[in-house]
């Protein structure tokens, strides 16, 4: 077992993936300032979806070329962002949408079979 610094980690698959993807997110769940400080420290991310500390960002944050986005605690709201890239690949513009998930809101039912199907398998487990 090997324990390695998470920058170093991240800092290093950002050059591997900066060759072969055109757009690089980093799924974090590191908290709101972690997420600022690696965005400040490794270039080439281009989009942080971040959790932990429950941060709501109305809006996405540019900590230096770097989108951040977060959206609150409790499973209150859904966020859609929507990327427009430019002839380079890069985030030329996007459109942020805060989704306050609400009662009148009906299942999915594609997610709500899936839960479903989860479920039962656990309690098979179990």
């Amino acid at each position: 077992m090997e324990f390695r610094e998470h920058i170093e980690i991240i800092e290093s698959t950002i050059k591997y993936l900066r060759q072969k993807a055109d757009i690089i997110i980093l799924l974090s769940h590191s908290g709101d300032a972690e997420d600022r400080r690696i965005a400040e420290v490794i270039p080439g991310i281009d989009l942080i979806v971040g959790g932990h500390s429950q941060t709501f960002h109305k809006e996405p944050l540019k900590v230096e070329n770097t989108l951040i986005v977060q959206t609150g605690r409790n499973g209150h709201r859904v966020g859609r962002l929507t990327l427009k890239l430019d002839k380079n690949k890069k985030i030329k513009s996007y459109e942020n949408e805060m989704i306050l998930l609400i009662k009148d809101i009906p299942d999915d039912k594609t997610g709500r079979n899936l839960i479903k199907e989860y479920k039962s398998k656990l309690k098979k487990r179990n």
